[in-house]
């Protein structure tokens, strides 16, 4: 063969070819260097041993493909790999796509088209101290940094989007990590469908929490708001907490610590006059069998962390509303009942029963220190708390 000569083999229109007996070797360096090598079977090797490209293609074309790639036999192969095993620590791109036109505005860095039921992009990242993946856009204005899109039909369950810790043991792993350090939302949720939940937490925590929001240096503002604008007339709720298993009887649903001595629960009705204004708190059971006895609602006071502890940290007042007889479509007959103790739980004292009559237990004290007490249906003692004293009774005249 010619070795380091120029030669010409046909014309700009002609296709021509080389043809070897073996492989066909390409050597620069005045022969001492092999360039690039086709063997027999067409693979192309670049033997690239100098601090330069070992491939550099420069191409004018504007409407076809620079480098076109097609293997439609592979089975378990790839088609291109790119594979690095320096050890040097500097920073460096192991593949880089550059769009370096701002003006080029409908153009795509890179594009994955995936027609088969399998990944798109897998990402096999073994890096302990960096990102896996890392995307800035430091000069965005109205864009985004990522777009997650689906205009599929399909009503199969599935996730758009998914973060999964899959280490029971990466305890200080976080699956989801937004920082704002802007005025602006960190986090929002647009959910058009008329139907099911804009957010959803499946919490498997025993002994923590399963949310926590942490507001630690709020002055006017507010910590979690909950609001709605719809003018439906019907009856919907914007909150709701639920226990839904009847045996988790230690089970509190709503629970308010106040540290300060503000207001631990305030609620603020609607402006109005009459019954329209004010506020309205409703204690409701969910028995759909009323009987006589039944609570409807019931308000306990204790000081549970007491450190006297035992009878200190029962609860040593109540009021509740009970069913006086079994409900119907005509008949909600309910009593309210007072509970006060000295050394147990609460226990009645005064019962307004459903006719508006009311009864007691022991001994009602007026501002004089008059009193009145009522037996068990042997009548009525009035009594002055020392001899020298007496009972008057007055008509409205004050005679």
């Amino acid at each position: 063969g010619l070795a380091f000569s120029v030669v010409d083999i046909g014309s700009s229109s002609t296709n021509v070819g080389i043809r070897a007996g073996g492989s066909l070797t390409i050597q620069t360096n005045a022969g001492s260097t092999t360039a690039a090598t086709i063997d027999t079977n067409g693979t192309v090797t670049i033997d690239q041993d100098t601090n330069n490209f070992a491939l550099s293609i420069d191409a004018e074309n504007t409407t076809s493909n620079t480098i076109l790639v097609e293997s439609d036999a592979l089975t378990t192969g790839g088609i291109a790999r790119f594979y690095s095993n320096s050890s040097s620590t500097g920073t460096r791109n192991l593949v880089q796509i550059v769009n370096d036109n701002a003006s080029a505005n409908m153009t795509t860095a890179l594009k994955i088209v995936q027609d088969a039921p399998h990944v798109a992009l897998d990402i096999d990242a073994a890096n302990t101290t960096d990102w896996a993946v890392d995307i800035q856009g430091t000069a965005h204005t109205t864009a985004g940094l990522l777009y997650a899109y689906s205009n599929s039909s399909d009503t199969s369950t599935r996730n758009l989007v998914g973060i999964h810790n899959d280490h029971a043991s990466a305890t200080g792993a976080t699956g989801l990590s937004i920082q704002q350090d802007s005025t602006g939302n960190s986090l929002y949720i647009d959910h058009n469908g008329a139907t099911g939940l804009a957010l959803y937490v499946d919490a498997e925590t025993a002994t923590g929490t399963a949310v926590e929001i942490n507001t630690n240096v709020l002055t006017t503002g507010i910590g979690t708001l909950f609001t709605s604008n719809s003018s439906n007339t019907g009856a919907f709720e914007i909150v709701r907490m639920h226990n839904n298993h009847a045996s988790a009887t230690g089970a509190t649903v709503l629970k308010v610590m106040q540290d300060s001595s503000g207001s631990a629960l305030t609620a603020l009705g609607a402006a109005g006059s009459g019954s329209a204004s004010g506020a309205v708190i409703k204690l409701q059971t969910s028995e759909t069998t009323v009987v006589d006895g039944d609570y409807l609602g019931r308000i306990e006071f204790s000081a549970p962390l007491e450190a006297s502890g035992t009878d200190a940290i029962l609860a040593g007042a109540a009021i509740w509303a009970e069913a006086d007889d079994t409900f119907a479509a005509d008949n909600n007959s309910t009593e309210l009942v007072f509970g006060t103790n000295t050394s147990a739980a609460y226990t009645e004292r005064m019962r307004i029963k459903s006719g508006g009559d009311v009864s007691f237990t022991g001994w009602i004290e007026g501002n004089d220190q008059n009193v009145l007490y009522s037996s068990t249906g042997t009548g009525a003692l009035l009594q002055a708390p020392a001899t020298t004293q007496k009972i008057y009774f007055r008509d409205t005249n004050g005679t």
